[in-house]
């Protein structure tokens, strides 16, 4: 499941399992729900992944159907099914806008699935019906054979494209490279495989770039947290690669999301199995780890889902038993607001 918050804006829509997605709205107190996106396809179940584009206007869910819904939120509280597009011959698993677009053109949306395939879609006002993909390519390039990418992101420069596998490998694409073909690499070590290859404890779940570009983190179900940080002044995507120093943090839980404080490199969010904490990445590990947030751990099931808006004042998260809660950072730390809940 996803849940994603709009730029700039107190608005969060939220995936579920029974094939909706929810738009809620953020007063200052409490979450109101103020719309349902149902989908044209009453058969659909699972829609794990949500993207807003960086001018909020447009939301795109995917799901286990193979295909993209994208909704013209413009107007939240009358939301408008604008096209529906067959995305391949595998399930969605994660979506993610290129940033820093000109919000005068078409945003372009990068789709992943689990054949490991990734394309790249115009999204906009005058879009197709029937739209196809600007460009592809695939972990098969660097890994030879087909999986499954299990988790995705863009850096806020629109440069980099990175995605974790359901293998626990960790690959990068420069989006800006000159020429037709999108260069990639595939990073053997350090990896996510805690549990053996191709087991269900080696999945790449998430993935966030820092604020300005010059770090990721990944995170998986093995429990470790891995930082990547790109080396300086590099002439091209062959010394970034050849540059890339990595550090591993281990969380001793099972990691499903990371979310990085704006404007903060080295301070990131991270769902796990019992909890929601923050880490200051300076710290190394161990030490590293702070208090839980406030009644994340009241709750016996997985947090799915975690998102920070720009401002870094708040985060909404999602259980697996269905509470969608939000936290408000105040002058003594962050404090818990009234849930949401799905039901109805």
């Amino acid at each position: 499941y996803a849940v994603v918050l709009q730029p700039g804006t107190a608005l969060v829509a939220s995936t579920h399992g029974d094939g909706r997605t929810l738009l809620w709205q953020w007063d200052g107190n409490r979450l109101e729900r103020i719309g349902t996106l149902v989908p044209p396809r009453p058969d659909l179940k699972q829609v794990p992944s949500a993207a807003f584009s960086d001018d909020g206007r447009w939301l795109v869910v995917g799901g286990w159907d193979k295909q993209l819904d994208v909704w013209d939120v413009g107007n939240p509280r009358a939301p408008r099914l604008a096209s529906s597009i067959v995305n391949g011959q595998a399930p969605i698993q994660s979506l993610a806008f290129v940033p820093a677009q000109d919000a005068s053109r078409m945003q372009q949306l990068i789709s992943t699935d689990y054949d490991g395939k990734v394309r790249v879609w115009s999204i906009g006002e005058g879009m197709p019906d029937r739209p196809r993909p600007e460009r592809e390519f695939a972990v098969s390039d660097q890994a030879k054979r087909d999986i499954g990418i299990s988790a995705s992101t863009v850096s806020p420069s629109g440069r980099y494209f990175v995605a974790g596998d359901t293998e626990g490998t960790v690959y990068m694409w420069d989006l800006r490279a000159p020429g037709a073909a999108t260069p990639g690499w595939r990073f053997e070590w350090p990896n996510h495989r805690g549990g053996g290859g191709g087991d269900v404890n080696t999945h790449v779940k998430g993935i966030a770039f820092a604020p300005d570009s010059t770090s990721f983190v990944s995170v998986g179900v093995d429990g470790y947290l891995v930082r990547w940080t790109l080396p300086a002044n590099a002439a091209n995507f062959a010394d970034v690669v050849a540059g890339m120093s990595k550090q591993r943090f281990r969380v001793g839980e099972r990691l499903y999301s990371a979310a990085y404080r704006p404007g903060a490199r080295n301070q990131v969010a991270v769902g796990g199995t019992r909890s929601i904490r923050l880490l200051d990445l300076d710290r190394g590990p161990g030490g590293a780890l702070s208090t839980p947030l406030p009644r994340s751990d009241r709750y016996g099931s997985s947090w799915r889902a975690v998102s920070m808006d720009a401002a870094g004042r708040r985060v909404a998260a999602r259980a697996d038993t269905g509470p969608i809660l939000m936290w408000l950072k105040g002058a003594n730390g962050f404090r818990t607001m009234p849930e949401g809940r799905i039901g109805g």
